[in-house]
């Protein structure tokens, strides 16, 4: 199954430019595999009842080659395009609805955890049968690897309540903006993004102290108060 949207960027959904913004592409992301699970019969809710497991999003990525504008209509295609033992990928295509060029495409790689244990719970032939949901993906996207050194400290804040989710776990778009808001609009409407890959390494919980570090190449670490990683990734830029 390929869940096809049509859109039409909002106002809520713009940056400084009225082009979609970064986080929005990111969002709509989520919320189309939330989407495309539920119309398989397998989103968070009934794997809950079903497996005592939930979704979890393990990284992602977005690469970006031209944001639609302010009212204009454009096209996503979310699909599921591997499926293993331990994990579901799954990727989305932003296309114009006037031209059909591609404007943006993501992946993301998910799990299941059990919700006592935190073990994975298998995937591929029990929650997923994969001979049947898996299509081929239209562009390549590649994940990097990163370590864990400390990059410049930007900045420090609190997760507070609208950064939190249904499991009361620090919102996977919220870190994104933390991350984002290590540089000034001045800064991001000079050096727009080219791609945006995020890693979510631990949980985070409302009222945690989290450092916010990125390099002046868009690499980016956010630590917890004891100092782990909680995210890490890359928000490549021109």
């Amino acid at each position: 199954m390929i869940l096809k949207e049509e859109r039409e960027v909002s106002a809520r959904d713009c940056d400084t430019k009225l082009d979609l913004s970064w986080d929005s592409v990111v969002d709509i992301y989520m919320d189309g595999v939330t989407d495309l699970f539920g119309n398989l019969g397998f989103d968070g809710t009934v794997i809950v009842k079903t497996f005592g497991a939930s979704w979890v999003v393990v990284k992602n990525k977005m690469l970006f080659f031209r944001l639609p504008y302010w009212r204009e209509r454009y096209v996503t295609e979310c699909f599921i395009t591997h499926v293993s033992g331990a994990k579901i990928q799954v990727d989305m295509a932003f296309s114009s609805k006037e031209t059909g060029e591609m404007l943006a495409y993501g992946r993301g790689e998910l799990c299941a955890l059990n919700m006592e244990t935190g073990r994975p719970h298998k995937v591929g032939g029990v929650i997923v049968d994969q001979t049947k949901y898996t299509h081929p993906e239209r562009t390549t996207v590649e994940f990097e690897k990163y370590g864990k050194s400390e990059l410049p400290l930007m900045y420090k804040r609190k997760s507070s309540y609208m950064d939190i989710d249904y499991l009361h776990h620090t919102n996977n778009v919220a870190y994104i903006r933390m991350a984002l808001d290590a540089k000034d609009t001045a800064y991001w409407e000079a050096h727009p993004l080219t791609s945006l890959e995020t890693h979510y390494v631990k949980q985070s919980h409302e009222g945690d102290l989290l450092s916010v570090e990125m390099d002046d190449d868009g690499y980016y670490n956010i630590r917890n108060e004891a100092g782990e990683i909680v995210v890490q990734g890359h928000a490549a830029h021109l």
